[in-house]
């Protein structure tokens, strides 16, 4: 390969792609294709990690979410990681409004109210 230009391209998208891309039409296009993997949606434990690391690789020193907090985003969310971050920063925000220390299951309520009213 050090003797060939090579492309390497990444297409990431929802599952309305991966059904697109599985039409006959596009049969020269996926025949090409090294790898289709998926997101799949995560338990309650993985979302709980997964707001840690997302806030840790932010800046944060603190847990901004209390148990039942997180237990909200994720019976909200359902492990929808585009969700949960779409909701714990609005969580965030309305935390910053509201002056308190630590996001807990009323501003989550609050901040889904806001997103998806």
């Amino acid at each position: 390969m050090d003797s060939k230009l090579v492309v390497s391209i990444v297409l990431v998208g929802q599952p309305a792609l991966k059904t697109m891309l599985q039409k006959p039409k596009l049969v020269e296009i996926t025949s090409r294709l090294n790898h289709c993997g998926e997101i799949r949606l995560l338990n309650r434990d993985e979302t709980e990690r997964y707001l840690d690391t997302r806030s840790r690789a932010a800046g944060s020193n603190t847990n901004l979410f209390d148990e039942q907090a997180i237990e909200a985003i994720f019976e909200i969310t359902r492990g929808n990681m585009r969700a949960i971050d779409r909701l714990a920063l609005e969580s965030i925000n309305t935390l910053i409004q509201d002056g308190n220390d630590q996001v807990s299951p009323e501003t989550v309520v609050k901040a889904r109210g806001q997103l998806w009213m």
